[in-house]
């Protein structure tokens, strides 16, 4: 009976020891999936295969060349050619990115994301700005009533974009350019 009731408990510990080393073999399976979702691109693959990745996880190192000063909401990473750089947003997670990261190298995790500029969001930029009532646009000095040059500079700036855009839309005889961000879920500086 003892050697009955011995064979049982080393059966029923041999099955609970299968049990618990095969759902940590899960876990850690799960977790290699869920890491294998993001996908590594270097700059040159961004700037080539972006359209197939929006709305999808990515990857990517590269050196932060600007960051926003005024909000810290946006930077810009470049790559082995300074010419390719990429659009980085903050995420839900990120606040702001600091300027010291000016000239680092970062790795950067999030979700491509792509900003269709057509006809129709020309327009609507265009109502707002001519639209904009300049009376509510004062200097940030305290000087109520007079307009901030700088604002009119803007307006002008922005309508010159505008057109810039319509003439690029007719000249390649397309009805969208499209513009590509990553938001930023994840940030780290790697040293080197």
């Amino acid at each position: 009976m003892k050697k009955k009731l011995l064979s049982f408990f080393a059966v029923i510990f041999l099955f609970i020891s299968f049990s618990c080393n095969n759902t940590q073999n899960n876990t850690s399976e799960k977790e290699n999936t869920e890491n294998t979702n993001v996908t590594q691109l270097s700059i040159s693959d961004f700037m080539t295969l972006t359209d197939k990745y929006v709305n999808k996880e990515i990857s990517i190192q590269g050196i932060v060349g600007h960051v926003c000063k005024h909000s810290g909401k946006r930077m810009f990473i470049i790559g082995q050619n300074s010419e390719q750089r990429v659009k980085i947003v903050t995420g839900k997670d990120i606040n702001s990115f600091d300027i010291s990261l000016e000239g680092k190298k970062v790795k950067v995790q999030g979700i491509v994301n792509e900003q269709i500029v057509d006809e129709n969001y020309l327009s609507k930029w265009e109502d707002e700005i001519l639209k904009e009532n300049s009376d509510n646009l004062k200097i940030h000095e305290g000087k109520e009533g007079h307009e901030n040059s700088s604002v009119d500079a803007e307006k002008t700036e922005n309508l010159g974009k505008i057109k810039a855009f319509r003439e690029q839309l007719k000249e390649k005889n397309i009805d969208h350019l499209s513009f590509y961000s990553v938001e930023c879920n994840k940030l780290e500086v790697i040293e080197e």
